[in-house]
């Protein structure tokens, strides 16, 4: 893959750093809360578009003047993280609702969720920051790799870890405003230690977002059909068709 300058900016040898859960058991209830306590508090709530947090994002970003909160909701970050679909984002998250529980939905999401370093999963995330699985996160690490997903570089534990310390701290605080810990777990997970323990791993590649945008690009959008009939098909160009790609 080369940039538009003709500078390389990867090659591809495998797929991307991602474990898939496929079960809603397996995924530890405070990492789902924590996800939607910052993510998409009414995500129980909503049908897959949340007017409210949209007019909520509106006014905060209009008195701020510049651009501090979203008002997407997971279903919406979904759909917009699987299918590539410019303006048809909400319309397709109105649709996924009526056909997918909202267990499916944030299961989808966390195994798709770019966490940044490129790991794109929840349990991907859980190896690359502290050397585990998903299941066996605590509450302090859960809310952690919650505090990423709003921008992945500007959160990273390891890059910028006061910045990913004050967001995850609140995480933690609108867990506790939601009900979804008590008092005494908030404050242990406030003043818990992260043990960072990066995993060792293989064909790790830069700009792992855009080189994402790229193969999913490709190997859904139709316009590639020259490459395969079906995105197994074109998935398989990529990897091993010997292509040079221009973005």
């Amino acid at each position: 893959i080369y940039a538009s300058d003709g500078e390389l900016i990867t090659t591809l040898h495998g797929e991307q750093n991602r474990t898939v859960i496929y079960s809603i058991d397996r995924m530890p209830q405070h990492v789902r809360d924590a996800v939607v306590a910052i993510e998409d508090a009414r995500f129980y709530e909503h049908d897959g578009v949340d007017l409210r947090a949209i007019l909520r994002a509106l006014l905060t970003n209009a008195a701020s003047g510049e651009v501090q909160q979203g008002g997407s909701t997971i279903t919406q970050q979904y759909v917009k993280n699987a299918i590539i679909a410019p303006n048809r984002t909400a319309a397709l998250a109105r649709q996924l609702e009526t056909k997918w529980s909202k267990d499916k939905i944030l299961l989808r999401y966390l195994n798709t969720v770019y966490f940044g370093e490129g790991a794109y999963g929840i349990e991907a995330a859980a190896k690359t920051y502290f050397g585990k699985s998903a299941p066996k996160l605590t509450l302090a690490e859960g809310a952690a790799l919650a505090a990423i997903i709003r921008s992945p570089e500007d959160y990273d534990p390891f890059k910028h870890p006061a910045a990913n310390r004050d967001r995850r701290a609140l995480v933690i605080a609108r867990m506790e405003t939601l009900g979804f810990i008590d008092a005494t777990q908030a404050a242990r997970a406030q003043a818990a230690k992260l043990k960072l323990r990066p995993a060792a791993r293989k064909d790790q590649y830069p700009a792992p977002y855009f080189v994402d945008y790229v193969q999913r690009l490709i190997t859904y959008d139709p316009r590639f059909d020259m490459l395969g009939r079906d995105p197994a098909e074109r998935t398989k160009q990529l990897f091993q068709g010997g292509l040079k790609i221009y973005t």
